[in-house]
């Protein structure tokens, strides 16, 4: 494995085959890339490559971070083999719980007594299919070794070693937030290892990568996607259909204008504001090619638009509150459902059925909880931003985010629906 440093000479882009060439000392490397965007002639770059045929394994920026990965740098995931198993024991753990509390319940109403041996039965069965997935983790791990190089490429780069669960917390991503393949943003801890040494840099990227906010974003994250508020003058407006496909069935309006000095763009059902027209907006901190993202605009006067994405009403965390009332719920709704049966039918099953869902719903609330504190990393971006926009803006006249849907605009479309991201606040609700 070799490394070569170097000022970028020259670039090409080949959109047909998404290969990227960069020319460094009369050096052509090329690798396979999404966009042209990222790496521009005079960018100093560290080149590591492998093999005969000069295989590309990183191309790292050494101004600002950005790093391409080869896909082959990790196949397995250093932790997803302990993962797997703990989340199997867990399940199994929570199953033979419910199963053996759901048997005593049955037959001490039906028998009045406790048969052991058939629940030691279903709960060997469990424990043996348990063994058994624990025996095909083991085993696919064994079959599909670590890539041999991930940890050569991250010392030749002078970085903390990454394994492939924490590098899903620095994926490259557009304005839009979408996530662009085989690209990480790295300028954080670029900035660490400057300032520590590489023991220090590790213990510090692992802290940073295993604290998260309520929206299960690492502090990584939460440096990386950041909004910004702006206001000015709106101009160069200019909106194109997307084309209709099978991916987009239902197509946005692609809308690109300028606010002050600023690319921007957004995708719209419609767009009413004009140019000249001094607006409040919310974008994102960086800009890709397009320009800075739109997730909020507003003319000050009549109409609203908000990416489509964004919650308004519903809490996208599940926890002890949102755990009890959905018992009290469920324990309501069955009861109503108890008491017909139970007055009209047999009256000892209904009843003992009635205990038998309510102890499988009060189970499974718990255990959900349990299970997303443990093992949700997922970030829930969406209201990660939702929260920045609230922070941010200023809504008129006291209208809260959650009233917006009493002001969606109606589709200019022959069939009758509503606006996915515009809202005129002069309408009546």
């Amino acid at each position: 494995m070799r490394c070569v440093e170097g000022t970028i000479a020259t670039t090409s882009y080949d959109k047909n085959t998404e290969q990227f060439r960069l020319v460094i000392d009369q050096m052509n490397y090329t690798f396979p890339l999404k966009s042209d965007f990222y790496f521009k002639v005079g960018d100093r770059v560290k080149i590591i490559f492998h093999g005969k045929h000069d295989e590309i394994d990183a191309v790292f920026k050494l101004d600002d971070g950005l790093l391409y990965l080869n896909d082959a740098i990790y196949q397995v995931n250093a932790k997803k083999l302990s993962n797997q198993l703990y989340k199997t024991w867990f399940s199994t753990f929570w199953i033979i719980l419910i199963l053996v509390l759901e048997l005593v319940i049955y037959q001490l109403v039906m028998d009045s007594t406790v048969y052991y041996f058939d629940i030691v039965q279903y709960v060997f069965g469990i424990l043996c299919l348990s063994v058994l997935l624990t025996c095909f983790f083991l085993v696919h791990r064994l079959i599909n070794p670590q890539y041999q190089y991930a940890d050569q490429v991250f010392k030749l780069l002078q970085l903390p070693s990454l394994d492939q669960q924490q590098l899903q917390y620095f994926r490259m991503t557009n304005s839009y937030f979408e996530v662009i393949p085989d690209l990480y943003f790295m300028e954080h801890v670029l900035n660490i290892s400057k300032k520590h040494n590489l023991i220090q840099s590790q213990a510090l990227v692992e802290r940073m990568c295993n604290q998260r906010n309520r929206e299960n974003l690492t502090e990584f994250q939460e440096l990386k996607f950041k909004l910004q508020a702006q206001k000015g003058e709106i101009n160069n407006i200019r909106s194109q259909k997307i084309p209709l496909s099978a991916k987009d069935t239902d197509p946005f309006f692609e809308v690109t204008a300028t606010l002050n000095g600023l690319p921007i763009y957004g995708y719209f059902d419609e767009f009413y504001v004009k140019n000249g027209r001094n607006v409040d907006v919310v974008l994102t901190e960086f800009p890709d090619e397009k320009g800075y993202y739109i997730w909020y605009l507003y003319d000050r006067e009549r109409y609203l638009y908000l990416d489509e994405d964004q919650p308004t009403t519903l809490s996208q965390h599940h926890g002890w509150a949102e755990c009890v009332i959905m018992i009290i719920v469920m324990a309501a709704i069955l009861f109503f459902i108890w008491l017909f049966f139970a007055l009209v039918a047999d009256f000892v099953f209904f009843t003992y059925l009635y205990f038998a869902i309510m102890l499988m719903v009060i189970l499974y609330q718990v255990a959900l909880v349990f299970y997303k504190r443990k093992f949700d990393t997922e970030a829930k971006m969406g209201f990660y931003i939702y929260n920045q926009i609230t922070a941010l803006i200023k809504l008129p006249r006291s209208i809260y985010l959650s009233d917006l849907i009493l002001y969606k605009i109606d589709r200019d479309e022959a069939f009758e629906t509503k606006s996915r991201t515009g809202y005129d606040l002069k309408l009546k609700p």
